[in-house]
């Protein structure tokens, strides 16, 4: 029997393990990592997330969960075994009424279910912005909004439709600017964005 070294360190307590996974990892399905900054996640709504946690030990379980509208796409399955498995999910982001022009803020929760009385929890805040297809819906909609109203007149008193083309020739200057305001808008549209992330994002770890 080998006797002991006294110079090597003792086990850590059960109370002080490391409990938490042992390796977490959220890749888009392209392979690329995802923007993270202000202590979340960011995608565009539209893609997917995807989520691969390593368990502390090979007897634990975990759970993968998310806030609506962050949606399962694949839900958490253990793939391989062995000494290290791997615990797999899929999520795709929508925007809170899909056609928002604002961006949403909701948890990615995983737990580690070890046996012990109270699981260890993890919260990942994620940010799911718009699609630029969303965006695009906004400015053309607004857009015929405003050239809808700046031609009422003419088609409510014209004697024709055709009355209107002579209109839209003398406001070609006065479109293309608006084309032009458009795009300049989307620049505080997204300030606004990014100042509604600001702050605390309600992520907690237990």
């Amino acid at each position: 029997m080998t006797p002991a070294d006294p110079t090597a360190a003792p086990d850590p307590p059960p109370s002080l393990r490391l409990r938490g996974p042992a390796r977490l990892d959220i890749i888009l399905r392209t392979g690329r990592c995802p923007d993270m900054g202000r202590r979340r996640v960011h995608v565009r709504a539209g893609r997917t997330l995807v989520v691969r946690v390593v368990p502390p030990v090979s007897r634990a379980r975990i759970e993968v969960t998310a806030e609506p509208p962050l949606l399962p796409v694949v839900p958490a399955h253990r793939v391989g075994s062995g000494p290290a498995p791997t615990y797999h999910a899929e999520y795709i982001g929508h925007t809170t009424g899909k056609l928002s022009p604002l961006p949403t803020t909701v948890c990615l929760r995983v737990v580690v279910i070890d046996g012990q009385h109270d699981p260890f929890r993890l919260t990942i805040p994620v940010t799911i912005w718009p699609s630029v297809g969303t965006l695009v819906l906004w400015w053309v909609a607004a857009y015929l909004g405003i050239v809808g109203l700046r031609w009422r007149d003419t088609l409510a008193h014209g004697q024709s439709v055709w009355d209107v083309f002579p209109q839209i020739g003398a406001d070609l200057p006065y479109l293309s600017g608006l084309l032009i305001l458009g795009v300049v808008v989307l620049v505080p549209l997204r300030l606004a964005g990014w100042a509604m992330t600001i702050g605390d994002p309600g992520g907690d770890d237990s």
